[in-house]
């Protein structure tokens, strides 16, 4: 099975569907990664810089180097998925206007 850094590709996906929450100190992700998390949150808040196009590229070209293109797809479906909700996405970060889709 192909691994990378000692995980499963499996495993690197879950971990990366999570990551846009690190924003979120209250998050599950947030909550491992507290004193971050919190610096993240006063800095660029929920749903800001961790979940736009700007983060997914940085996914983006990390899922090349290391050729897992789980956690790009991973990463993706996490900001996909928050659009859809009625709080949305700042998709195009620093620009405050939120996406959202219904």
């Amino acid at each position: 099975m192909f691994e990378v850094l000692g995980l499963d590709f499996t495993a690197l996906a879950a971990i990366f569907s999570l990551l846009p929450d690190i924003d979120s100190p209250k998050s599950y992700v947030g909550n491992f990664f507290k004193p971050l998390s919190e610096l993240i949150f006063e800095r660029f808040a929920h749903r800001g810089l961790t979940h736009s196009l700007m983060a997914l590229l940085i996914v983006t070209i990390i899922s090349f180097l290391i050729k897992d293109y789980s956690i790009n797809i991973a990463y993706f479906s996490h900001l996909f998925l928050d659009s859809f909700n009625s709080f949305g996405v700042m998709l195009f970060y620093p620009n405050n206007s939120r996406i959202v889709f219904f």
